[in-house]
């Protein structure tokens, strides 16, 4: 993976070229730094669980939070709840997080980084670096 601070600044770079929306920009910036957070179950893995780092790498890395699966559940959940509470800002968060994830954070990683990215997990990965 690039680093985050790669993520964070291709979202606050891009955020007002998506939309001009600040719940938008903000959600997108979030979502270019989100597919990140499974490096803590990888983390309890290996440090509590006593996984190889290896297999813990294997098992949560660029699996479920980096697939577009995993973006479009995102929008889903944060336009279900903007229905009920009745407020466009939610929904427009999470339409910038979902494309956040998907665009500036899933994207970036199958160029950048030389593994396959899991982008519609568990049935498809994508590795532009295998050969």
């Amino acid at each position: 993976m690039p680093q985050p601070g790669l993520h964070a600044v291709l979202g606050l770079a891009t955020r007002k070229t998506f939309s001009k929306k600040p719940w938008f920009a903000l959600g997108l910036t979030f979502g270019a730094l989100l597919p990140d957070a499974d490096g803590y179950a990888q983390a309890f893995a290996v440090l509590v669980q006593k996984m190889d780092s290896a297999a813990a790498e294997a098992i949560f890395h660029r699996t479920l939070t980096h697939s577009l699966l995993f973006a479009l559940g995102i929008a889903l959940l944060f336009h279900l709840i903007s229905l009920a509470r009745g407020g466009e800002s939610l929904r427009t968060f999470g339409y910038g997080l979902a494309t956040g994830i998907a665009v500036l954070h899933i994207f970036v990683d199958i160029f950048a980084w030389f593994d396959g990215v899991g982008i519609l997990w568990p049935f498809w990965s994508v590795n532009l670096w295998g050969w």
